[in-house]
Parts: C-alpha cells; sequence; structure tokens
C-alpha cells in the first residue's frame, strides 16, 4: 500500500458520504446506509484485491474502529503478516455445538413445513455448504434456456416474507439481494420497480411457498434452481424442499474439505453477517470453516437418504472446473436439458445469467470471487495444496470426504520457502 489504511478508509468514506470524516465520526450518523457500505467496501476490494463485506462497517461504524477491525481480521493483507495457524483438531464438543448453532443461522426460529397451501410444481436445489463452488454451477445451468437460476433465494429458510424482511435487515440487508434479482428479471422490473413489488407482497404476508408457486407462473415453462447454501444447516428447511415441491431434484455439490476452508479463511465468510448467535464459537477461522464443510454435509447426506436415488446427483467441484463438458453432460441427463456449449461459458452474457448486482454499484451475492475470473479454471481444484502442508482435520472429517469419494492425504514436512498467503 502506497497509504495507510487509515488515510485510504478515510478518502472512501469521503468520496462516498460526500462529506468530511472525522477518525471517530459514525458512518451512519453521515447518513450512511446499506447500499453506501455496500459501495465502500466494494472499493477496498479493488484497491486491495481482497474480498471485504459491508457488514464490517455496521460491526466497526468508525474509521478508527474499521482500521483497528481490517488489520484484527485481516493480518495478512493489511499488516503484512503471514498466517501462522497453529493446526488444532476440533472436538466432538464443537461438532455438536456448531451444528446446534448454525441450525440457527439466517432461519426462522419457528420454522415449519407448510401443509396447508398446494405444493409447488418441481424445482432443482443445489445442496452444499458455503464455499462448495454453488455460484459457478448456478451460474453456468443459467445458460440453459430451460432453466431459471438466480442468485440466492432465501425463501425456505422462512415461513413468511414478512418474516425474512424482518431478519434481513440492518447489517443483513444484502441478503434481500437474490431474490430482488430474481423479480427483476422475472418481471423484466427495474430495482426500484423490484423493491415494490417484494414490499407489496411482503405486506400482503404471503407465505415463502405461496412466493415460489409465484415465480414459477412467472418463469413459465422454465424450471427454477434454487442454490443457498444455508439451507445445509437446516434439517427443516431441507425437509421443504422435499415436502413442499412436486418431485423436487437435487444436486448435492461436493469439494474438498480443505479446498472448502481454504475458501473460506481466504474470504472470511463467518465476518459476513456477525450474527451473534451463531458467529460466537470461540474457534478460529479455519476451525469454522471445517465445522461449516462437516455439518452442512452431514445434513444433506441424511436428508438425501429419504430422497429416491433417482432425484439426486453428485456432483464433485473439482471435476466440474477440470472436466467442465465431462461433468455437465451426465448432469444435463439429470436435469432432463439438452446439453448446450452456452452451459460452458458462465462469464458471458451477465444480464440473463444475473452475475450483474441489482444495481450498477452493486455485486452479485454469492462468490465474491466471481467477477475476478474470466474462464473456468482448472487450477482452482488443487490451489488449496499451496497453502496447505499439514494435517489438521478430525477424524469425523476425514471419514466423511472419504465417503464423499476423496483420498486422506498424507503430508511431507513444511517446505518453508514457500508462500503462506496468495490471493
Amino acid at each position: 500500500m502506497s497509504i495507510s489504511l487509515h488515510t485510504l478508509l478515510t478518502q472512501l468514506w469521503e468520496e462516498v458520504l460526500e462529506t468530511p470524516v472525522a477518525p471517530d465520526d459514525d458512518f451512519f450518523a453521515l447518513g450512511g446506509d446499506s447500499i453506501k457500505a455496500a459501495r465502500i467496501m466494494n472499493r477496498l476490494q479493488d484497491e486491495m484485491n481482497a474480498i471485504f463485506h459491508p457488514a464490517s462497517i455496521f460491526a466497526a461504524p468508525t474509521v478508527n474502529e474499521l482500521s483497528a477491525y481490517c488489520l484484527n481480521h485481516y493480518p495478512a493483507i493489511f499488516a503484512q503478516k503471514a498466517l501462522t495457524t497453529t493446526a488444532q483438531m476440533v472436538t466432538d464438543a464443537q461438532i455438536a455445538s456448531a451444528k446446534e448453532h448454525l441450525q440457527q443461522r439466517n432461519v426462522a426460529e419457528d420454522l415449519q413445513i407448510n401443509t396447508t397451501e398446494p405444493n409447488n410444481r418441481q424445482a432443482i436445489f443445489i445442496l452444499c455448504p458455503p464455499r462448495s463452488g454453488s455460484t459457478l454451477l448456478r451460474v453456468m445451468l443459467a445458460g440453459s434456456p430451460a432453466l431459471f437460476s438466480p442468485p440466492e433465494l432465501y425463501l425456505l429458510s422462512f415461513n413468511t416474507l414478512q418474516q425474512r424482511r424482518e431478519h434481513f435487515s440492518g447489517p443483513l440487508k444484502f441478503f434481500r439481494e437474490g431474490l430482488l434479482r430474481a423479480l427483476m428479471e422475472l418481471k423484466q422490473h427495474t430495482y426500484s420497480q423490484a423493491e415494490i413489488l417484494l414490499d407489496e407482497l411482503e405486506q400482503q404476508g404471503i407465505s415463502t411457498k405461496k412466493l415460489y408457486g409465484l415465480m414459477q407462473e412467472w418463469a413459465g415453462q422454465r424450471r427454477i434452481i434454487d442454490k443457498t447454501p444455508g439451507y445445509a444447516f437446516n434439517p427443516t428447511s431441507l425437509q421443504r424442499a422435499e415436502t413442499e415441491f412436486t418431485e423436487a431434484l437435487f444436486i448435492h455439490l461436493v469439494r474438498h474439505p480443505m479446498a472448502t476452508i481454504r475458501s473460506f479463511e481466504e474470504i472470511r465468510v463467518d465476518l459476513v453477517t456477525q450474527d451473534p448467535t451463531t458467529d460466537d464459537l470461540p474457534l478460529s477461522p479455519r476451525q469454522k470453516g471445517e465445522l461449516w464443510w462437516l455439518t452442512g454435509h452431514c445434513n444433506i447426506l441424511s436428508f438425501l437418504q429419504n430422497v429416491p436415488a433417482n432425484r439426486q446427483f453428485r456432483l464433485h467441484y473439482e471435476d466440474l472446473v477440470v472436466a467442465p463438458e465431462q461433468s455437465i453432460r451426465p448432469l444435463c441427463d439429470f436435469l432432463n436439458i439438452s446439453f448446450s456449449t452456452n452451459l460452458l461459458e458462465p462469464y458471458q452474457e451477465k444480464q440473463r445469467r444475473m452475475t450483474d448486482g441489482v444495481t450498477a454499484l452493486g455485486k452479485t451475492l454469492g462468490d465474491q470471487k466471481f467477477h475476478t475470473h474470466q474462464t473456468i479454471n482448472a487450477n482452482a481444484a488443487e490451489r488449496w495444496r499451496d497453502h496447505y502442508q499439514e494435517d489438521f482435520l478430525c477424524d469425523a472429517s476425514w471419514t466423511l470426504a472419504q465417503s464423499l469419494g476423496y483420498e486422506r492425504e498424507s503430508f511431507t514436512a513444511q517446505d518453508e520457502t514457500r508462500e503462506e498467503w496468495e490471493i
């Protein structure tokens, strides 16, 4: 950095807020909101070539606080310190505690299966924990004219739209953007028009199940793909996908646990929401990443045990990026859609594939690194090996990984000349 972090943040705040900013001025008192927070953190991403989250400003609403926050949570970027994490395997007690905590993450406390309204027609669900490559997969599938594949919807996690709105407020407001982007595309609305429509539907108190049915009507003959990784943490959310839809199809997307954890550490997914009910476990980012991976896949596998085999398809992320066509063709057969080379070009047609965000200044909800690529990168499958030179996974994770087709790793002595951090 040619200038200090403190100076850079001050400049960004003054540019977006259009007013002088003192070190202890409160962002929101100066007229800041979630949209302006997103603009600032997007600019910081561009300046630092790294990933940051708008929720950080809610957690640290002054320049002084945000500077300290960044130095504390991103030492390798801002303090030029190598990441030195002592390998501490998670315990059985931590696994049990994480499962309980994650089950409450971004979900209604009284979530239940809706049996009072008619079931919706077939939908397709991508099931996986966060950082499994689901954004790439859903954008690839958006290349089919037979499918409607929007960003994260977060519908099955709430009973009603009003309940969803109340939860996704303040620092969590950006979670509303996936559904808004879907409505923009389905109804050919502007962002403002989609907001008005969603406000009206929320005020009517309609159920999330009913909205899903409306979206299916608006989609015409296209089948909707719902890729919301958060569903993997809550068994009731998963069961709603099976119970509230006719013959739903499920794509179980799996990725090597260490690759998922590496991505989790790099993106710092645990900082996205700063949810005190789910992020207060005294764990390192690496441990959290492992527990998210383990909990998500355990829930998915348990759920799929009661789903007929002909309605589920397992796809390995590594196969998807190394051999895209060979991976997508059998998936097309499973989904009963025609294969097209458009499916292999996820970085084209940004508007139709809904990778353009809800506003000109926004970025699509999902993988924040998606826009840093131009083509499917086969190297992404094994890049994690440049960062981990020791086995830190617990036995439960390795047992699960082996059941998913991954061999247990054998690590040699650490190469001290190897870089510890790479964006």
